[in-house]
């Protein structure tokens, strides 16, 4: 029972250290993309200041971030819960008992593949796009099929945004991670990836476009 205990103290701190460092980096990487790339000025020279008032433009700007850093740790969290749910939910269906934690650290580890096109956005984007806009900013994702279909009605822009080599790579990598752990073979989960996680997905893209268009339906 100690060891059992032992075990799941060892499984949670590092989970817990997964997120944390999983959610700094996303922080840091939001801190950087507003420190040389969204500025204030990025935004008056695109037509589209922060603020009417000028002196309030970096005020505005900052507690804009706040939010930002808030909601995207909340994002993470949720994120890889819901994954890790979904995924669970497989396992159990396939006569695979594996711990929720367990689960939780693949789920968790693999994310972190999604830092990489991140980062490179950041350092890209400047050199891609010169004298770049927002609507550059938002169609610019490295190596996904957005890239190669400039000009598409903004409502496509998440969609194909989301198909991306680094998102294949995410599948892989969480087939696995759930081998190792579930001792299945790597074919057998990465059926199970294919056949739980990405059906998910594609229920996500369709819910967050349509949700999309009935908030901003002038995007459409």
């Amino acid at each position: 029972m100690k060891i059992s205990s032992g075990m799941k103290y060892t499984s949670f701190i590092r989970n817990l250290l997964l997120v944390f460092i999983l959610t700094a980096a996303t922080c840091l990487l939001i801190w950087l993309t507003g420190r040389y790339i969204l500025t204030v000025n990025f935004y008056a020279t695109g037509g589209q200041p922060v603020s009417e008032d000028p002196e309030q433009a970096a005020a505005v700007m900052t507690s804009i971030r706040q939010w930002v850093y808030l909601f995207s740790a909340l994002y993470v969290l949720v994120k890889l819960l819901a994954i890790t749910g979904l995924l669970s939910t497989a396992l159990y269906l396939n006569n695979c008992r594996v711990a929720f934690g367990k689960v939780f650290t693949v789920v968790a580890a693999s994310e972190y593949i999604f830092l990489v096109p991140a980062a490179l956005k950041i350092c890209l984007f400047r050199h891609v796009f010169p004298k770049g806009s927002l609507d550059d900013w938002h169609r610019f994702y490295v190596l996904s099929v957005l890239s190669l279909a400039r000009n598409v009605p903004a409502d496509w822009i998440y969609p194909l945004q989301a198909l991306n080599v680094f998102e294949v790579m995410y599948w892989f990598i969480l087939a696995f991670g759930l081998y190792k752990i579930a001792g299945m073979t790597y074919d057998r989960s990465l059926r199970l990836v294919v056949t739980a996680y990405v059906p998910a997905l594609v229920i996500w893209i369709v819910a967050a476009v349509f949700s999309s268009l009935l908030l901003f339906p002038q995007t459409g």
